[in-house]
């Protein structure tokens, strides 16, 4: 096994999408970056130093404004504050829902009000204001200027790896001997990687053999070495140039698909791999990360021959959708050449697992660990075979596919090895989403409320000075690191010792909810925004004055009144679901579900054993339940109605609602209501 030339232990950072929830992220970051630069390599015989970042979605935010972020500094170690204010600001004051007094908001309207004006056409670019990321984007790089001073925990050549999903696919031609009569086959690759390397923030020289075999230098980010307090370096992110295309790969990485808005991204062919043998520094990208020889890599296909400063352009939205956890492109980039005899040039040897061997590690970064968790062992009905259930059932099947890694997957079989960590949210005995408060809407949550995103940010916080204490450990004495534990007795010690300043304890945040009055105004802005969404399309999809009127009848008529209420129902149902909201606290976790079953999108009445069946709670208890919540509702938003009861096999069953979603057509026309009764509990009974 090769040595490494000194007492440097290589570290690769992987963040994965999150949405609202890189507030975590950002929180672990800012923990883990004041621990690296107080570490003490003297005393603890090991120097851990920064060599990769790889990011997607929210990751990819993280990772492009990680740089930034550095540039501005870190404070002091506070329990109680942020020490890297600028990943901070992007992710717990600068964006929400409603924005504030300076800041667009994500339900705001003025990008509809503009493109309405736009005299070359007006188009719908996305559900939410999508302009509220990019005047963010803005605020907090306005003023970054590099003071000099590098940092002894960051590689002199820092990479970075960022991904969207580019949705023209970048073609590639294998030619299978056809010959010169046909094209061979053509394959498309939709999973860009941006590849940035930063030259300047870092002093420590850690090289990577991966990138080199490949001639892949990155993006050059170059930090000004005289530059100091009296003069320093300010850093221009608006205009072209590569600290521009960081800042763009910042956005289009976390453009969640009709959510946010795509961007147009625009590279040359050397980001994509293509090199000159004449021009040294050609290749700006395209290294991927497979143990083969990069002369036998299929040439990317396009008009004639491709040269490395022709100009490229595509689609791209967020990272995610084709690989949400990029854990290869870092774990790549730390690997060392092979060292047995007769290895071709472009062998890698595998990162050293084993507790007393390992030099090398990625932590990976996940708010959302969980993934997707289906059932193959349920019975299945015709149903599951019909034409709506299958089309949504393949949206998730071909995002899963696209994420699935085999080659990952078994390596991280090996549980005692220490080549790759986890960090991701634990809270009182939850994992994942539902120890974060921005786990809701899939994410979305978390620009509800500030106070949700602060939550989010401490507990990364926390929750990386536990892990670092407690399992980013190797094992003494080390057989590679001489010098790691000495004097000490044999067992784990941490990989990074947390200096005197950094040991006090990050408190756990106090769990947030929002007010009935604050979720309302959030909903309304909601709702107000999809209705003029679904205006504007009515209108710019439809030509000729009477289809226009004709359709948006029907949408004013039925469509957008269904909508609003679908939102109404699901934002109201996660938060009982998940204890976040104010007048609801202090009920038990029973009555939280049989409350979210009630307000959730679905039938309008339940039955007792409906309820039992949706919830898993047995039919007593949910009946009690039941009797609580009707006797102290806490607000009138919860109260619930019951019916005069139901016959269901010939047994008569009462049924319930919320108050405001009752079969209001009963209170109208009461000399039918025993029969819309009858048919909406048929139904109820159905779907329960």
């Amino acid at each position: 096994m090769p040595q490494p030339q000194d007492d440097i232990f290589r570290l690769g950072l992987t963040m994965a999408g999150a949405i609202s929830a890189g507030a975590y992220t950002a929180g672990v970051l800012d923990f883990l970056f004041s621990a690296l630069k107080a570490q003490d390599p003297e005393g603890s015989g090991i120097r851990v130093v920064l060599k990769a970042m790889s990011g997607t979605s929210a990751g990819g935010v993280c990772t492009a404004l990680s740089v930034p972020a550095l540039i501005e500094g870190i404070r002091p170690f506070d329990a109680a504050a942020p020490s890297v204010p600028l990943l901070h600001a992007i992710w717990v004051r600068e964006l929400d829902f409603l924005g504030g007094p300076g800041r667009t908001g994500l339900v705001s309207q003025t990008d509809l009000d503009r493109a309405r004006k736009d005299p070359a056409g007006a188009h719908v670019y996305s559900l939410l204001n999508s302009e509220a990321i990019e005047e963010a984007a803005s605020r907090v790089l306005a003023d970054v200027a590099w003071k000099g001073g590098r940092y002894d925990f960051v590689a002199e050549e820092l990479d970075l790896f960022i991904t969207c999903t580019n949705l023209a696919g970048q073609p590639y031609r294998i030619a299978f001997n056809a010959g010169d009569e046909g094209d061979g086959h053509l394959m498309a690759n939709h999973a860009y990687v941006a590849h940035f390397r930063v030259d300047g923030l870092g002093a420590i020289p850690v090289a990577s053999h991966w990138l080199d075999i490949w001639k892949d230098r990155g993006v050059r980010l170059t930090l000004d070495p005289a530059a100091g307090p009296g003069a320093p370096q300010a850093i221009d992110f608006e205009t072209a140039g590569p600290w521009h295309d960081l800042r763009e790969m910042g956005v289009v990485t976390g453009a969640f698909p009709i959510g946010l808005a795509a961007k147009q991204v625009v590279v040359s062919a050397r980001e994509f791999g293509v090199f000159d043998p004449d021009e040294d520094d050609c290749a700006r990208g395209g290294a991927w990360p497979l143990e083969i020889d990069p002369g036998l890599r299929p040439v990317a296909f396009g008009q004639g021959e491709l040269v490395c400063s022709q100009s490229m352009s595509f689609v791209g939205v967020d990272g995610g959708v084709c690989n949400n956890e990029p854990f290869e492109l870092a774990r790549y980039a730390l690997r060392a050449p092979a060292a047995r005899p007769g290895a071709a040039p472009w062998e890698l040897e595998p990162n050293p697992r084993a507790p007393d061997r390992a030099d090398r590690a990625v932590i990976m970064i996940d708010p959302f660990p969980e993934g997707p968790q289906p059932d193959m062992r349920r019975e299945l009905s015709a149903a599951d075979r019909a034409i709506l259930p299958v089309v949504a059932a393949l949206k998730s099947a071909l995002l899963d596919q696209a994420r699935f890694k085999p080659g990952e997957l078994v390596a991280a079989m090996d549980g005692a090895g220490r080549s790759r960590f986890l960090i991701a949210p634990v809270r009182d005995g939850k994992r994942g989403s539902e120890a974060i408060a921005s786990g809701l809407l899939g994410g979305f949550g978390g620009f509800f409320s500030e106070a949700f995103r602060e939550h989010d940010f401490q507990l990364g916080r926390r929750n990386c000075q536990w892990f670092l204490q407690k399992y980013f450990t190797l094992e003494a004495p080390h057989q590679v690191f001489s010098g790691f534990g000495a004097g000490s007795a044999a067992g784990d010690r941490p990989i990074l010792a947390l200096d005197a300043s950094l040991t006090a304890e990050i408190a756990e945040p106090q769990w947030p909810r929002l007010d009935v009055s604050d979720i309302t105004t959030l909903i309304e802005a909601l709702q107000a925004r999809v209705g003029r969404i679904g205006g504007e399309l009515v209108r710019q999809g439809f030509s000729g004055k009477i289809w226009k009127m004709a359709v948006g009848l029907l949408w004013n008529a039925a469509g957008r009144g269904r909508i609003e209420q679908l939102l109404t129902r699901t934002v109201g149902a996660e938060l009982i679901a998940r204890d976040q909201v104010t007048e609801l606290a202090g009920r038990s976790e029973a009555e939280r579900k049989v409350l979210a079953t009630l307000f959730a999108p679905g039938p309008d009445l339940r039955t007792i054993p409906g309820l039992g069946a949706a919830t898993g709670l047995p039919e007593t208890d949910v009946a009690h339940v039941i009797a609580r919540l009707k006797s102290d509702p806490r607000h009138q938003n919860f109260a619930i109605w019951e019916g005069d009861g139901i016959v269901i096999d010939g047994q008569r069953h009462r049924t319930f609602a919320i108050w405001g979603f009752r079969p209001r057509s009963i209170l109208l026309f009461p000399g039918i209501g025993g029969y819309l009764q009858g048919l909406a509990g048929r139904i109820s009974s159905d779907m329960d």
